[in-house]
């Protein structure tokens, strides 16, 4: 047996009395009359009549199904019952007992009883077709007798469909906007009107306003009154709070925090020792923070038990096979045994989204399930699913439904859920996507390689995106819209206007070698008509309130049209063919991704990704024409602007021919026009000619970045 087999409590507690002629005797579903039954105490009888409520409302005029609902036991006469409990201080999540004649269901919380409500009427279902059950996911549970533990107390895929408080209830996941007071690098929000100085983290010797002073009595202070005042003591609706620095490396280094354990890379010291305070303050809460970045070294001392942590996955492979000797897996397994030896709750905080890409397809569902009996053998009991959030993303609806599935039961088939759920929303267009994406999964798993989260669309199409099946199914899904009706159709409609992105990102990265772009001239070009049409669809996202960003950075649908909107105006401009040798100037290595710089495709200022190389060096640039020659040329080079990114106009540019300097331009001289700093310069280049680039980085900083998309000659 593999050590990565899910350890996961499923116990059977009764095996059925089994006939002669081998059937299996237990509770029949195909009976008509029912009666939901409980013992009478208040948590039981509620969750019996939220049963009975929500069945019956559901039992169509034409279905001869009667369900009663009785706290008496005399009332049970030969009906078959189905008997419901809360038992809070139950040792499994649930237990079912299924008997002739009786279902019994025990349940640990409400939550859960929630989410078995809507299990046990999807499957009634299977035996009652007039019980209406389209609105809810299928089931994924068969009611025979069984105990079970889920392996995660905490279970939330943070994606857009959980973000509706109904639905998160019957899947029974967590959800930031209910469970939390605090999420995230967000101690911001404590400070309602602003940061005191003595909350200011001392960087350097000086306060610093990017970051937090744990120890200080001031942070106390707030988010005691913050909790106090928001939340109260947790009586009646226990909160959990994120107690984490903000995502930069700056960490206070005042005499307090140094004392707590404060070095200048980790703030663990200060960030704990306010975490076990406020533990015992409100014992009734619950206090969580990250582990990652200044805060990714467990702690010395013995946190207290209304504590957590989440240790984010941020470096670990994302890959369906994990290799346990790689340095990366190492050093993940030993952050986890170190922070479990101190903490008492131990969660992940892990990723399922391309955040450099949320719109286009992104196989996620394998990985997962793979890894997940990984982290429970190490003793995690949580996990976050971070990904797109409040933002669309395609397949987040089923990526939802099969992740909240496998974190109850990492053992579930994705096959058997993903077409479920397809049949049952999609009935036009559901075998096509279920199909779909089915094989992106199973084409993903099987490659086994590191499917990073941030990875822009040219390194999608070398890793797991085939661009000519994804064009495929693109217009497959168009064909099917017509017939689509419904909330199926609003479906469909957002998600062909999501793939239009896809779909417009194919043909840039095909470039001068597809179809989409047209001779308009000698040396421009312009759209085809497929291409149009992807565009004007593109541009009906406001339709869909949901539909704004296409990464999580920087990413506004509405930029990203204008600038394509500006090349239909413009026109494509196709330079002389050059072969080009780019290498770093101080080591002399070949640098990867140069032919970035002439696939004749100019990159969008509004996205590094779309087009640009980057390099953190100097770099030297050998030019060969490969075109007949003419008299005079000009070339032309384009540096992105993006300071944030430490993106900076170089520090000079030296061109020289056959070995003899040309011209020498310097960031002062360069053109600039918004995000983009140009220059054009005139060179006669021959047959034989040889030109080389040399370009110095900027020094303004010293890890600035030199960012080019095209060295034309026109």
């Amino acid at each position: 047996m593999s050590r990565f087999k899910v350890i996961f409590m499923l116990v059977m507690l009764s095996i059925a009395a089994t006939g002669c002629n081998g059937k299996t005797r237990g509770f029949d579903f195909y009976v008509s009359d029912y009666l939901v039954l409980s013992n009478g105490d208040q948590g039981s009888a509620e969750i019996a009549d939220y049963l009975h409520h929500h069945l019956s409302k559901r039992i169509g005029k034409k279905e001869d199904l009667r369900v009663e609902r009785s706290d008496t036991y005399k009332a049970m006469g030969e009906r078959s019952t189905i008997y419901v409990e809360l038992v809070p201080d139950l040792k499994f999540d649930y237990e079912i007992r299924n008997e002739p004649q009786r279902l019994s269901l025990y349940i640990k919380d409400k939550s859960t009883a929630k989410w078995m409500t809507y299990m046990l009427i999807d499957h009634m279902a299977n035996y009652h077709q007039g019980i209406a059950v389209a609105d809810l996911p299928p089931s994924y549970i068969d009611f025979s007798s069984a105990a079970v533990n889920f392996p995660f107390a905490y279970r939330e895929p943070h994606l857009l469909p959980n973000m509706d408080a109904d639905y998160s209830g019957v899947l029974a996941t967590n959800a930031i906007d209910r469970d939390w007071g605090i999420w995230g690098h967000n101690m911001k929000q404590i400070f309602v009107e602003g940061v005191p100085a003595a909350a200011l983290a001392v960087v350097d010797g000086k306060r610093s306003t990017d970051q937090y002073c744990f120890s200080s009595r001031a942070t106390f202070d707030a988010v005691c009154h913050f909790i106090a005042d928001q939340h109260g003591e947790g009586d009646r609706d226990p909160k959990k709070f994120m107690i984490a620095p903000d995502d930069n490396d700056r960490v206070c280094t005042c005499a307090t925090c140094i004392r707590l354990g404060n070095t200048t890379t980790s703030a663990t010291g200060a960030v704990t020792d306010l975490l076990n305070r406020l533990g015992n303050k409100f014992p009734k809460h619950t206090f969580f923070t990250l582990a990652y970045r200044t805060t990714s070294n467990a702690p010395k001392v013995t946190m207290a038990p209304n504590t957590g942590v989440f240790v984010s996955t941020i470096d670990l492979p994302k890959s369906d096979q994990l290799d346990l000797k790689r340095k990366e897996v190492q050093r993940f397994t030993g952050m986890l045994q170190a922070w479990k030896q101190q903490c008492p709750q131990l969660y992940i905080w892990d990723y399922i989204s391309n955040f450099d890409d949320y719109l286009s397809p992104f196989p996620v569902l394998s990985r997962v399930q793979a890894q997940l009996p990984f982290f429970i053998e190490q003793g995690v009991t949580g996990a976050f699913q971070n990904g797109s959030g409040y933002d669309y993303s395609p397949f987040d609806d089923v990526k939802t439904y099969v992740l909240a599935a496998l974190m109850m039961n990492p053992n579930v088939s994705i096959q058997d859920l993903v077409e479920r759920f397809y049949k049952r929303f999609y009935p036009k267009t559901g075998t096509l996507l279920a199909s779909y994406y089915l094989e992106l999964e199973k084409n993903s798993a099987a490659k086994g390689k590191n499917i990073a989260i941030y990875t822009p669309f040219r390194d999608a199409i070398t890793t797991y995106l085939d661009r000519d099946r994804f064009v495929k199914i693109y217009r497959d899904i168009q064909e099917k819209e017509a017939v689509a009706q419904g909330e199926e159709k609003r479906k469909i409609g957002i998600l062909l206007t999501a793939w239009s992105y896809s779909y417009l990102q194919v043909s840039y990265h095909q470039g001068f070698s597809g179809t989409h772009f047209v001779p308009a001239g000698p040396h421009t070009f312009k759209f085809d008509a497929p291409l149009d049409q992807a565009l004007l669809r593109l541009g009906t996202f406001p339709q869909y309130a949901e539909l704004t960003k296409y990464k999580e950075s920087d990413g506004e649908l509405s930029v990203y049209q204008k600038e394509w909107e500006q090349w239909k105006i413009t026109g494509l401009h196709k330079g002389v063919p050059v072969t080009l040798r780019v290498s770093s100037t101080i080591t002399g290595e070949e640098l990867e991704q140069a032919s970035l710089l002439n696939d004749q495709m100019l990159g969008f200022a509004s996205d590094f990704n779309q087009g640009w190389f980057l390099t953190g060096q100097a770099i030297t640039v050998l030019v060969d024409r490969t075109g007949s020659p003419a008299p005079k040329q000009e070339l032309r080079m384009r540096f992105l602007i993006n300071e944030h990114h430490r993106m900076l106009p170089p520090e000079s540019v030296a061109i020289f021919k056959n070995d003899v300097l040309v011209a020498t331009w310097t960031k002062e001289r360069y053109r600039v026009q918004g995000h983009i700093a140009s220059l054009e310069q005139s060179v006669v280049m021959d047959s034989n000619d040889k030109l080389q680039i040399r370009i110095k980085k900027n020094t303004k900083i010293n890890n600035s970045v030199i960012a080019c998309d095209e060295i034309q000659l026109l």
